[in-house]
């Protein structure tokens, strides 16, 4: 019958619960509907009637259950709205630029910055979502920049925006262990707060070097004090990795052999130095002098005496006048030998001259000329 399509499978199958008809629980809608019209007793009427009252029921249910379920919801939003409104009224109203400083990148460490944050705010019991909000108000224009450039989520994630802040402003190993070993008590700071400086540089310092156990401390000391007393030029050489070296042992080996090597080019300098300055000088004026001079104190072998500051035999000697023949009789002599000594003695030095070896400097003048001045 038509009256029956107005059901659904589960209102037959409640329709043939309630005239007592057996249902398997494979049969279909079409099914239950036929098992209903060829039922023992059928009537009609009543059995649109029965349909009528469960279809109704069924419907009021659903709306009782749709009822509840919105009342439920309502209930929820209420509730979200009362914990939200108590939330604000519990939030503290904080102007944070009067109990912490603004950042500033070039003096200020971020890690003590953000550990100083983070007290404070766990401190005035400031829920973690909202430290993103107190902490733009403590960054300069070109760090809040930084986080700005961040998806909506990561910017609204204080631990994310904090990995952004490190990374982007952390310290070396070197810049720990200058501050640590350069920090000094500020006249405003106690003595506590000093402290609490000094253990935060120390702790990065260590943690940056990767130090974890006590030899890999004295290491890093002795390394540490070993750098102070290496001079300027010797850092500057390993300036790349001079940070890095940690281990004492490795650290003088690199500055054992690097002082090898800068002796043995300061000797080969020295030795390039002196060939470059005779290499400069003139060769005829070197070779000149050299001649003269030697040729100077041979004269002084052959002659007894000197004139004027000259070779050569004197005019008169103990204020008696030496005879002129016997005067040029010794001339012409002493001319003779000391041209076969200039032959002799210029064949020597050329040979002599590439090992620098002359004839000047065997010679001393003046022990060598025990003359008198005429």
């Amino acid at each position: 019958m038509a009256y029956l399509a107005k059901g659904r499978r589960q209102d037959l199958l409640e329709l043939a619960e309630t005239l007592d008809i057996s249902i398997p629980d494979n049969f279909k809608f079409l099914d239950i509907k036929d098992a209903i019209l060829k039922s023992e007793g059928y009537d009609a009427e009543f059995t649109c009637e029965c349909l009528n009252r469960i279809i109704s029921d069924r419907k009021e249910l659903e709306l009782r259950a749709e009822r509840e379920k919105e009342n439920q919801r309502q209930f929820e939003l209420q509730k979200l709205q009362c914990n939200s409104t108590t939330s604000d009224s519990n939030m503290p109203k904080l102007e944070l630029h009067k109990l912490l400083p603004i950042f500033d990148p070039k003096t200020t460490d971020v890690t003590i910055f953000l550990d100083l944050f983070e007290r404070q705010l766990t401190f005035l019991k400031v829920p973690v979502p909202q430290w993103v909000v107190y902490l733009v108000g403590l960054l300069p224009t070109e760090v809040s920049n930084l986080i700005t450039k961040e998806s909506f989520a990561d910017a609204q994630d204080y631990y994310k925006v904090k990995q952004i802040l490190l990374k982007r402003f952390k310290l070396s190993a070197e810049k720990f262990r200058q501050m640590f070993s350069r920090h000094t008590k500020d006249s405003v700071k106690t003595w506590r707060d000093f402290y609490f400086d000094l253990q935060t540089y120390f702790d990065g310092w260590l943690k940056e070097s990767k130090v974890t156990t006590l030899e890999e401390l004295k290491d890093l000391i002795v390394a540490d004090q070993i750098k102070k007393k290496t001079p300027q030029d010797y850092k500057d050489h390993f300036l790349d990795q001079w940070c890095n070296w940690n281990n004492p042992l490795q650290l003088v080996d690199k500055l054992d052999s690097y002082e090898e090597v800068k002796n043995m080019r300061n000797k080969n300098n020295k030795n390039f130095s002196r060939k470059q300055k005779e290499m400069n000088s003139v060769p005829g004026e070197v070779t000149t002098h050299k001649i003269l001079s030697c040729r100077m104190n041979i004269l002084c072998l052959v002659s007894p005496v000197k004139v004027g500051g000259k070779p050569g035999f004197p005019v008169t000697v103990g204020g008696i006048p030496f005879p002129k023949t016997e005067y040029l009789k010794r001339k012409s002599l002493i001319q003779k030998k000391t041209e076969l000594l200039y032959l002799a003695m210029d064949v020597v030095l050329l040979e002599s001259f590439d090992q620098d070896a002359t004839l000047a400097t065997q010679f001393d003048k003046k022990k060598m000329m025990p003359c008198h001045q005429v």
